[in-house]
């Protein structure tokens, strides 16, 4: 790819990017599997391993991480209204 865009790629920074990639394959492995995951994923795993109720409400994203207020009524962007509303 890099060849296709005509961008140069040296030796050592082939190294560099390997070692930068192991460092962060090695530190996820020290993060607890749930907090690999989004709060809404999280909640899915925990209401299929029954460690919440299977009728305990949808968990929505927080507020922080919503869209800006322009682009929250967009289809392609997930901004549920009690959230959104909320957060105004």
């Amino acid at each position: 790819m890099r060849d296709l865009l005509g961008l140069s790629w040296s030796r050592p920074e082939q190294r560099l990017h390997r070692v930068i990639g192991r460092a962060i394959g090695l530190g996820t492995r020290l993060v607890p599997w749930r907090h690999r995951y989004r709060p809404r994923a999280r909640a899915g795993w925990d209401r299929e391993s029954g460690r919440i109720r299977s009728g305990a409400p949808i968990v929505h994203t927080p507020a922080r991480n919503l869209p800006p207020l322009d682009r929250r009524g967009s289809p392609v962007r997930y901004s549920p209204e009690e959230v959104a509303r909320h957060s105004r």
